[in-house]
């Protein structure tokens, strides 16, 4: 796989890489510390992981992994993947406002400044040439 990361135009790659980060943020959070900061507000990471607020991260940042993967791969189910993950990315982060009783900041905003990213995300996938041939190429390397 990394012979096709490298040979991934480099956008691509960024957001392949995003794609990795978000779970590491989630394995970080299993581990035992004074606390964490969610919102501007200082919890411990029982209250993290109690709340509901830690399996719903884990379960975004396995959505947004399992499209890496994919697009690390090659598939033609990593754009679709990507794009629902990242959907679900965003929309996880009011939801983890609530279930940790913050206030997540600019709601509204934050979440239409998502939506396009969405969709720009979304015609670069699909209408980029360097991404249609990466993604077709006769050399997939799994």
């Amino acid at each position: 796989m990394g012979k096709n990361f490298m040979a991934m135009p480099p956008l691509l790659k960024l957001l392949t890489s995003v794609a990795i980060v978000v779970p590491v943020f989630c394995v970080v959070s299993m581990f035992p510390r004074e606390s964490i900061e969610v919102f501007g507000r200082q919890m411990s990471t029982s209250e993290w992981w109690s709340s509901g607020a830690g399996l719903t991260t884990l379960v975004v940042g396995g959505f947004m992994l399992a499209a890496a993967i994919l697009m690390l791969r090659r598939s033609r189910y990593g754009r679709p993947a990507y794009i629902l993950g990242w959907i679900a990315l965003n929309l996880s982060a009011p939801l983890v406002a609530h279930l940790t009783g913050t206030e997540f900041p600019g709601e509204m905003p934050s979440l239409m400044f998502a939506i396009l990213l969405a969709v720009l995300i979304s015609v670069y996938f699909y209408k980029s040439s360097a991404v249609h041939f990466y993604l077709h190429t006769e050399t997939k390397l799994n």
